[in-house]
C-alpha cells in the first residue's frame, strides 16, 4: 500500500505436526503484518512500525483475514483519516 507508506504481508502459520498424512502444516489466513514502512509516509509518522500486526480496518476485525480480504477492505474504505 504505497499511498499509506506501508507494505503488508500475510501471516503464515506453520504447525509442527509429525503426522505426514495431514499435509504440509502451513496455512494462511492468520491476519497481516507490516513488512515495510516508508519513513517519509503517513503511516510511519503515525507510529506504524515494521512487525506491527493489523487487527482492524474501519473498526472491523481482520486479525484472521487473508491479505486479499484486508486489501479489499482497505480499498473500499473512505479516504478520510480520523
Amino acid at each position: 500500500l504505497k499511498p499509506l507508506g506501508i507494505i503488508l504481508e500475510e501471516v503464515v502459520k506453520v504447525e509442527n505436526d509429525n503426522d505426514e498424512s495431514s499435509g504440509s502444516g502451513i496455512s494462511s489466513g492468520g491476519g497481516c503484518f507490516v513488512a515495510d514502512v516508508i519513513k517519509e509516509g503517513n503511516a510511519y509518522q503515525g507510529g506504524v512500525r515494521i512487525g506491527d500486526i493489523l487487527v482492524a480496518v474501519q473498526n472491523m476485525d481482520v486479525s484472521q483475514s487473508s491479505l486479499e480480504d484486508v486489501m479489499e477492505r482497505i480499498g473500499n474504505a473512505p479516504r478520510v483519516v480520523n
